[in-house]
């Protein structure tokens, strides 16, 4: 059923694991992926026109509304207040 979704979507394997990372900065997210945050931005925007969605929280909503991943598949950190990175 999920991959009948992404296909619906046209959801690649990559799109995913960008969408686990969603919760975590740019920064971190671009360098784990290996390319720019410009284009981690680009990418972000892309998915968000391909499910129709005019952010990054409401593609959030709806990846999870889709269930093409689940909420325990999201990457995030502690955020302790001292860190800006």
């Amino acid at each position: 059923m999920v991959t009948e979704i992404a296909e619906t979507y046209e959801i690649t394997v990559t799109d995913i694991e960008l969408i686990k990372r969603l919760c975590l900065p740019y920064k971190i997210t671009s360098v784990s992926m290996g390319i720019s945050q410009t284009a981690l931005s680009t990418k972000i925007w892309r998915l968000c026109a391909k499910l129709g969605v005019e952010n990054q929280r409401a593609l959030i909503i709806k990846v999870l509304e889709l269930g093409i991943v689940d909420l325990s598949d999201f990457t995030y950190r502690e955020y302790d207040g001292k860190d800006t990175s």
